[in-house]
């Protein structure tokens, strides 16, 4: 099976907000970007798509971001 790069940088987006600094506040796109190296306006459109799915919530102004929906499970 072929995971195609949207998916790959989905799930590599998911993961970083999956890191415990990440539950404790929200992150920026272009942190999740930097730090998973997928390209800012790539990935603000699968962070569309999977706040669309329910996986992610936003949060808007100066000191929103993105966290996950739900705790991850272990």
């Amino acid at each position: 099976m072929k995971i195609t790069s949207k998916g790959r940088y989905g799930l590599k987006a998911m993961m970083t907000l999956c890191e415990p600094e990440a539950r404790t506040r929200l992150l920026k796109t272009r942190e999740i970007a930097e730090k998973q190296t997928i390209p800012v306006k790539y990935l603000e459109q699968i962070i569309n798509t999977l706040k669309k799915r329910r996986l992610v919530q936003s949060v808007r102004g100066s000191e929103g971001g993105y966290r996950l929906a739900r705790e991850p499970e272990t």
